[in-house]
Order: structure tokens, then sequence, then C-alpha cells
């Protein structure tokens, strides 16, 4: 039955509207009519005072499964996903076994639509083990159905291995999805290297180890012809030579994550040194989360992720140094980047649907004919990231406890409602 949704503020940069309306869905879960519809026989779903926007788009998440399902699995993880207005979400290779084996990738993509309606995509590992090493049959992954090739979050220190991989993986056409860093200036650090470090006695992990990662990775596309897609970036400087990347012709994208934009290293002292604000890449300065900023608007930065990452009690209640680093970040992402942006919500929504989608090769669009994928968001609404609210098997959130305006009360896929529950 068709269904439709009565006096939104329909919201999609893609299409440019902006405008009090009604959107109709049909049966087959596309949009049939955006504007002044009426429909008889439809499903009524009253939608005044609420924004109408296309659904979300996550490049950088950790579900955990297989293997660690005390951190999350498929079915939580889409859950979290959900609620907070995703309706695709890119999973990392980081499981357990690692997916450098297409049989491992079978197994996820015939699983995923058993426990959760959200749409999951799986980035296949480029090298073996995520070690860095040996590079992964990618060819196989590629055909077994992976929709990007990632090293995770690990470094490939070796510039050879790294070069390889490049020019074994172009054939495919997949996105290539790596962080940039220096492994050697990672190994001890903590947090970012500056002030605050120094202030309250903990190891700093310099910005320079991001610099480094990010000139070589660039180095690399432009030697292979590679396109890349850089996540995680943190730093000012990373900003800064990305852009010029881009304005020099290198076909190059990048990504930072939502805490990365809402946060600054303060978060770890005003905390009293919560391990949930040990991240890695580590919360930067506030330079460098200006320039965060400055890059998601002007597009340098194209995507803003969730780098989801669950972690237990177990594993974060250590001390500062002692502690796994990762932040849950499906469920706040949205918030986060709507006041890291002040309050652009049209802004938000191109740096996490439109342009991830984009990328990927997805429709995000409040149009007639496209597949209804959107979310429901009430701005008026308040909440807080607490234990009992947070869809994620973890609650290792650097923003746990602290209060928003604005949530997303309803998200679709494909016209049918998938969340929040």
């Amino acid at each position: 039955m068709s269904k439709l949704f009565q006096g939104a503020r329909i919201l999609c940069p893609s299409t440019g509207r902006d405008e009090i309306g009604d959107v109709l869905v049909n049966a087959e879960g596309r949009f049939e009519s955006v504007g002044s519809v009426s429909a008889t026989g439809a499903d009524v779903v009253d939608c005044t005072g609420l924004i109408l926007a296309p659904s979300l788009v996550d490049m950088e998440a950790q579900f955990c499964d297989p293997g660690i399902p005390d951190r999350e699995d498929l079915a939580s993880g889409g859950a979290a996903a959900a609620a907070g207005g995703f309706t695709s979400v890119m999973i990392s290779p980081a499981t357990a076994p690692v997916v450098d084996d297409a049989a491992v990738l079978r197994d996820i993509a015939k699983r995923a639509p058993k426990v959760t309606k959200v749409e999951i995509l799986i980035a296949g590992a480029m090298t073996t083990g995520l070690e860095g090493e040996e590079l992964a049959e990618m060819g196989l992954l590629a055909q077994a159905g992976a929709s990007a090739l990632s090293n995770g979050n690990n470094q490939v220190p070796n510039s050879s291995t790294l070069r390889f991989a490049l020019l074994y993986a172009r054939p495919f056409g997949l996105p290539v999805l790596l962080r940039a860093g220096d492994q050697s200036l990672e190994v001890r650090g903590a947090m970012h290297e500056g002030a605050v470090s120094n202030a309250i006695g903990l190891r700093g992990l310099p910005a320079a180890a991001e610099e480094i990662g990010v000139a070589r990775l660039l180095a690399m596309a432009r030697a292979t012809g590679v396109p890349i897609h850089i996540t995680g970036v943190t730093t000012a400087r990373g900003v800064k030579l990305i852009s010029a990347a881009k304005a020099d012709g290198l076909h190059v994208t990048a990504s930072t994550t939502a805490h990365h934009l809402f946060l600054t290293d303060e978060a770890v002292r005003d905390s009293s040194y919560s391990s949930n604000t040990r991240l890695m890449p580590p919360l930067r300065s506030h330079a460098d989360r200006d320039a965060l900023r400055a890059g998601v608007i002007s597009g340098a930065i194209d995507v803003v992720c969730s780098q989801h990452q669950p972690v237990t009690r177990v594993e974060k209640e250590l001390e500062f140094e002692l502690a796994e680093p990762g932040a849950i970040g499906l469920q706040c992402a949205l918030n986060e980047t709507i006041a890291a942006l002040g309050g652009d919500f049209g802004a938000a929504i191109q740096a996490l649907s439109i342009r991830p989608a984009a990328i990927l090769g997805l429709e995000r669009s409040i149009g007639v004919g496209a597949e209804a994928n959107f979310l429901l968001w009430n701005p008026l609404k308040e909440w807080s990231p607490l234990a009992d609210t947070l869809r994620s098997r973890c609650s290792n959130s650097p923003v746990l406890g602290q209060s928003f305006t604005g949530q997303v009360v309803g998200t679709y896929r494909a016209g049918e409602s998938i969340g929040p529950e």
C-alpha cells in the first residue's frame, strides 16, 4: 500500500528542495510524488513539524561480526544505524576472521538481510589479516560482492606493498579506503600531542603522523592512477594537503568523523581522563577541528563517517593509555555534525548522505522515481545518549550523557520503516 507523508519540511540537497509539502511513496517503495500531494487510499503519516531528508550512508563502521559478539553483531549494529538515520552502512573488514577471504564475505552477505533491515555493504581486506604485508585475494573478494577495498584502521607500512596493492585493486573499480598515518609515530601515543597532553602528562601522538601519511597516500594515488578515499582525516595540515591535491586534479576523496568535528583533545581533560575519549586517530586541537569544519563546508572533506567502533567495558575501564581506542558513533553522528556545522542541517545531509552515496554508487534523493530511503527528524526533541537509549551493545561514546536537541524519529528504507525501535 502507498504511504503519504504529510506536512513535512522536505529538505534534499541533491534536488535543491527546501519546502513544506507532502511525499507519496508507492507500493514499490519509490517516491511517486513530491510537493503538494493528494492520494486516495494511502496510509497517511502526519509529519507536521518534522524534517524529511535523504537517509544517511556510513562508510566506516565496525560491526564485529563474525567473531566478536560481545562488542557488536549485525543485528545490534543495524539497530544502532537505523536509530541514527542510516539505511546503508559499509562495515569494516576488521572481523574475526578478517574479511580477507571470499567465504567470509559471502557468509556476512547471506546472514545480514535475515537479521537487519539496514543495507549492509562490506569492505574486503586489501592485505591478509589486515597486517599490511601480503596482498589479499582482492579479485575474489570483488567477485563475492565487496563494495570497497580497505585495510581497516591499520597501516600498510611498506610503500612497495602499498603500491602493488593499489595496482592490483585498480581493475576492479571499487572504492579504495585507506587511513593516513605513520605507524612508527603512532606506536606509543595515547592522545593528540599538544598543549593539553603536555599539561596533563599523557603521551602524545603528533599531527605529523597524519601529515606524513596523507602526503604518502596522495603520492601513491598520483603514481598509480588509482582513485583513493582517505579515511579518518583529523588535522588542519591533512585538510590542506587534500584540498591542494584536488585542486591539482588528483582523484581523491576524504572523510573525517563526527566525533572529530564535534570535540577536541580538551575532552580528555574535561572528562577526567575518560577512556571513551581515547580514539584512533585521536581527538585533535581547536585549530584542527576548525579546519575540519571548514573542509566539510567547502567539500575538501567529502564525507563525515561514524567510525563506529564498539568496545566492551572490560576493554575500556582501564588506565587511559592501556584502554582500547575507539568509540561508537552511529546513533549520534547526525546530532554531532549538525552542531559542529552551526546548525546547518543541509550541509550535514550533504556530508552524511549525498556525498558518501555518490562515492559508493548509491542513490539518495527525494525525487520522483527514486527509491524511498529517507529519515524523519524532529528538530525540537531533546534527548541524551545514555546506556539505555543507545542501541549498540556497547556504550563507549565520548558524548555519553550530553544533551542534544533534535533526534531521528523515523528511518525508512524503500518506503518501509526500519527504526528507531
